[in-house]
């Protein structure tokens, strides 16, 4: 049985983007965005993955298929394969989520 301690494998301090775990059909990844920081320079896009991404702390804005809107802590922010994506932290607080790739992604 496999079991993440997320807290004990990426903290605040932990580097912006890391990927915790991958099986054949999923991985799991952490982000971690100071405040002014975003997720990528330009739009990202997983032409054959869905991602999932749980913000664990703070708020994030994000743009996902042309759409702009606000993600708080405890919400899911749901990104289709194929769909342009960025996330900003545009907040005084860290913001950490917990992002989800289906199939693996990186």
């Amino acid at each position: 049985m496999d079991v993440l301690k997320i807290n004990e494998a990426a903290g605040a301090a932990a580097s912006l983007w890391r990927i915790l775990h991958t099986t054949e059909r999923s991985q799991v990844a952490i982000m971690n965005l100071a405040p002014g920081e975003a997720s990528s320079a330009g739009m990202s896009v997983h032409p054959g993955q869905d991602q999932l991404l749980y913000l664990l702390e703070g708020e994030l804005v994000a743009e996902i298929d042309g759409e702009l809107g606000r993600v708080s802590a405890g919400e899911l922010a749901i990104v289709p394969a194929g769909a342009p994506h960025r996330f900003v932290n545009r907040g005084t607080v860290p913001a950490r989520s917990l992002n989800i790739y289906s199939p693996p992604a990186y």
